[in-house]
């Protein structure tokens, strides 16, 4: 978990940027400790850790909550 702790608060600055959100984001390990669910700003996705590269955002993300039925 070390490793994990060193590399978190790149996560951070990562998502807030890719979010465009400076509020508190919510942080979830999915699987092994370098998945993580990023959760904030109305949006939310997945970001793996890739060694020699740091966070990569693994899903499209997207807006939560319920989709507009049009």
């Amino acid at each position: 978990h070390y490793y994990a702790a060193r590399v978190l608060p790149k996560l951070e600055s990562q998502a807030s940027f890719d979010f465009e959100c400076s509020e508190e984001l919510t942080y979830k390990q999915l699987g092994d400790e370098l998945t993580v669910g990023v959760t904030g700003c109305g949006r939310r996705a997945v970001y793996k850790y890739v060694s020699g590269t740091g966070w990569v955002m693994n899903t499209s993300g997207g807006e939560t909550g319920t989709a507009d039925a049009d």
